[in-house]
């Protein structure tokens, strides 16, 4: 039987953070590319929104399956979203 590693709440954050990062980096640089920033700036806002709330939708499926047994409280899934926009916001201002 192989050893089952656990990641932890920080490391969940983290990486979901990055991917939320990515996502919008990489859209806004395509955007940028085109010469498209002016024109689609609702779709530029519709994406953030899409790709944050996934993020953090499968960040807290995932602490949950992996940390919490199954069982999380709704206090714990806000606050996974809260690091994550944080951790995420600080990411994007270093941009």
């Amino acid at each position: 039987m192989e050893p089952q590693f656990k990641s932890s709440k920080w490391q969940i954050i983290a990486k979901f953070a990055l991917v939320y990062t990515l996502i919008v980096i990489g859209f806004g640089l395509i955007l940028y590319l085109f010469n498209l920033t002016l024109q689609a700036g609702l779709v530029n806002g519709l994406v953030n929104i899409v790709a944050l709330s996934a993020s953090i939708y499968f960040a807290i499926i995932s602490n949950r399956d992996n940390n919490l047994n199954g069982f999380i409280t709704y206090g714990q899934g806000v606050a996974l979203g809260v690091y994550i926009s944080l951790m995420a916001g600080i990411i994007l201002s270093i941009f």
